[in-house]
This record gives structure tokens, sequence and C-alpha cells, in this order.
């Protein structure tokens, strides 16, 4: 729905409709443990962004993120990088790792942009405010829709270090930073605090576990969570009403 059904093929850009810091983010993760999940990563995620491109564009940029994501044969550059990593001088070792990484990065974007560019012909004639409802639809199946996101990091409570704190109307989840599913998630009746004890440090006790976030929002999570717990408290407070009033007439 960004650019049509194909006219303006020429002059899109990749970066806005899939997220290319992602992508280098888990080539990076996949080096680091030697695992080949980043090169699918890229090559799968392409292809959702691409139909989340044209007018059939349908969000795919949002289904990037639910699709799930098939592993593409690594290819030669996943070897080579790793067997980079064991050999040569430690300042030649670094150079030839960047290097590398850059080459990595440039083949698997190129892929993820020809995955683009083939379901994006698929969408051809799609009118537009068809392709943002598909999109819409795609959006919605995200467990996490209408959730505020907060970059955090992991001080205390067992997660991965890169996280995002997903702050909605019904519950608080924590996510790895770029994932899709929820690491958990805790309904507002689980909470029994929250707050900043310390500038930069957010807290959240649920369940008797006490879990701890950098992250330099700490006023803006709290507001938002303050925000919600209110609403839910006065909409019970509502029903609890009209049900007595109920009662009392009977």
């Amino acid at each position: 729905y960004l650019h049509g059904d194909g006219a303006g093929r020429a002059g899109w850009s990749l970066g806005n409709v899939y997220p290319i810091g992602r992508l280098r983010h888990r080539i990076m993760h996949s080096t680091k443990q030697g695992a080949g999940a980043g090169a699918g990563a890229g090559a799968v995620g392409g292809g959702a962004a691409g139909a989340g491109e044209g007018k059939g564009v349908a969000g795919i940029q949002g289904a990037a993120g639910l699709a799930p994501e098939k592993r593409r044969t690594p290819s030669f550059l996943d070897g080579t990088l790793r067997r980079s990593f064991k050999t040569g001088s430690l300042k030649k070792q670094k150079v030839e790792e960047e290097q590398m990484l850059e080459m990595w990065v440039k083949e698997e974007t190129s892929a993820t942009r020809a995955n683009v560019l083939e379901k994006w012909t698929r969408l051809q004639g799609m009118p537009q405010h068809q392709a943002m409802l598909n999109y819409m639809s795609i959006i919605k199946e995200w467990p996490g829709y209408g959730s505020t996101l907060f970059d955090v990091e992991c001080k205390e409570g067992g997660y991965p270090h890169d996280l995002w704190l997903g702050v909605s109307a019904d519950n608080v989840s924590v996510y790895k930073r770029g994932e899709p599913k929820p690491l958990e998630t805790f309904q507002y009746e689980q909470i029994t605090f929250f707050g900043a004890p310390q500038p930069c440090t957010y807290k959240i006790i649920a369940d008797d576990r006490e879990l701890f976030f950098e992250t330099p929002m700490v006023g803006d999570v709290a507001k938002i969570m303050r925000a919600y717990i209110s609403m839910m408290v006065k909409k019970r407070c509502s029903i609890m009403s009209v049900s007595s009033v109920g009662g009392s007439w009977s």
C-alpha cells in the first residue's frame, strides 16, 4: 500500500518495508552462536516484507515477525566467516571479519530484495485500500497488537540482554528484541508492584518474582501502566455498580 501495485517499483527502498537492522543483528548473532539462523531469517522475512510492499504490501512488513521463518541453506559466507574467527592475527582477523560480515549482509539483503519484488509482482492489480485492509488483518493476528514497545535491557530476571517490554491494556509482556512471540506475559492481576527504585531502572514484581530492566523511559512505562490499571479498575467498578442496581430492582 506504500508504493502501489508496481508502477513505482523503480524508486522504492527496501529499508522502508523491512527492518534491515534486524537482518544484520541476526547475521551477527548467528556467527557468534555458530548457527545459520540469521541467514534464514533474512531470506524469509524478506519475502514477508515483500508482500508488505506494494498495494499488496498488505502489510507484510508487519507479517515479517508473524510468519514462520524457514531456514535457507547457509551460504559459503557462513562457513568462511566463522573460519575467519579462528585464524590470523587479532587485528587482521577483525578486519577480515568485518569484510566478510558486510559481504554476508549484502548477499542476504540482495536475496531479501529479490523476494520482495517477486511477491510484489504477484499483487499487481490489488487496490490500495484492499492492501491496507490485508495489512491490518495480518497485524491484528499478533498477540501484542496494540501494545507499546519499549527497548529495555535485562538487569535481573533471567532473560536475554536486549528486550522489548510490551505494555498493553490487558497485560505486560517481555519479548526478545525483534521477536514476535513473548518470552513471558504477566496479567495485571499478577503484578503487585511496578516503579523505578533507581534512575533508569524499572522494577516489576509479578507472582513474587522481581524483574529489573534498564531503560531511560521508566516514567513513560509507569505512566502507561497506571493508566491501563486505572481503566480496568473503573470498568470493573462500573460493572459491579450496574450489577448491584440490577439486583435491587429484581
